[in-house]
């Protein structure tokens, strides 16, 4: 994870299905001004989804306003 912000507002998005993307992620969260980033955690062996994601915020109000 060394390629993301630093010092941005993380937030962890769980129970992501199969067919769930970084491209898919982020389109829901390209709302907020201050969007940087959306990641689908991977297996690195089989390239399938863990089920699990990170959406990054260069502000805390987005982030704050995302979690809601």
């Amino acid at each position: 994870m060394e390629d993301w912000p630093e010092n941005d507002y993380r937030i962890f998005c769980g129970n992501l299905g199969n067919e769930v993307n970084d491209e898919i992620l982020g389109s829901i969260f390209r709302r907020y001004a201050s969007f940087q980033m959306a990641r689908v955690v991977r297996d690195r062996r089989t390239g399938k989804t863990k089920g699990y994601g990170f959406v990054s915020f260069g502000k805390p109000n987005d982030f704050l306003s995302a979690l809601k």
